[in-house]
């Protein structure tokens, strides 16, 4: 098991490396096009269960495993740029609501078709099959990865 382990470490860490260097997000950071995906998701659902189109920074500090502080930074840094707006909540005025602006909107969607781009070039690299199974293998090491560390 031993030569095993270190041919999936080596491989792992090739991934991490090759990754790197791969276009995802476009003109976006990996981390900000994350952010943003999120809020446009989570806003989406909102909307759906009748609620405001926008998404808590609790709700984005939970999904992301960050910090409450680092969430407030980076939604800072994106209302900076105009990709995020934040509006008070109608019914609790505590509640701080986060929406992307049309700004955001668009520049997501530019980010989101750099990064298809790239998602396509890949599967047509590995092929179709190939491309399955590593959806599923992945899969499972994100679920192995998370379940080594629940809590006990």
């Amino acid at each position: 098991m031993g030569q095993l382990g270190n041919q999936l470490l080596h491989a792992l860490l090739n991934l991490i490396q090759g990754l790197r260097h791969y276009e995802i997000g476009g003109p976006l950071s990996k981390t900000t096009m994350m952010m943003l995906l999120l809020i446009r998701e989570k806003s989406e659902e909102n909307k759906k269960a009748g609620g405001v189109a926008g998404v808590i920074a609790s709700t984005l500090s939970t999904e992301l495993e960050v910090s409450k502080p680092a969430v407030t930074k980076a939604v800072n840094y994106l209302e900076q740029r105009e990709l995020v707006t934040r509006v008070n909540g109608q019914d609790d005025r505590r509640h701080v609501y986060v929406m992307l602006t049309s700004k955001g909107e668009k520049t997501l969607e530019e980010a989101y078709q750099a990064t298809m781009n790239s998602m396509d070039h890949l599967v047509e690299c590995l092929g179709e099959l190939d491309t399955e199974l590593f959806i599923r293998l992945s899969g499972q090491i994100a679920q192995a990865c998370q379940e080594r560390h629940l809590p006990r």
